[in-house]
C-alpha cells in the first residue's frame, strides 16, 4: 500500500489554507458563517491531500496535491 508523506511545500500551503479558513471564519458574523473552521478542516485538508496522492501513486505529497484538497473545501 501507498502511504505518501507530506512534502514541505504541501505542508507550508496546507498551513496557509487552514489560516486563511480561520481568519474568514473569525471576521463574519454568526448569520453569515455557515460552518465553523476547527482543527477537523487541518485534518481534511491533509486527508484529501495524502488521497491526491495515492491516486497518482506517489510517495510524497506535493504542493498540486493540496491545492486540489482546498478546491474541494
Amino acid at each position: 500500500a501507498v502511504k505518501p508523506t507530506l512534502s514541505e511545500a504541501a505542508s507550508e500551503y496546507i498551513s496557509e489554507c487552514y489560516s486563511i479558513l480561520r481568519s474568514f471564519d473569525t471576521s463574519k458574523t454568526d448569520r453569515e458563517r455557515t460552518m465553523p473552521v476547527t482543527a477537523r478542516q487541518l485534518e481534511t485538508l491533509i486527508r484529501l491531500s495524502t488521497a491526491m496522492a495515492k491516486a497518482r501513486l506517489a510517495k510524497t505529497v506535493e504542493k498540486s496535491d493540496a491545492e486540489k484538497a482546498y478546491q474541494l473545501l
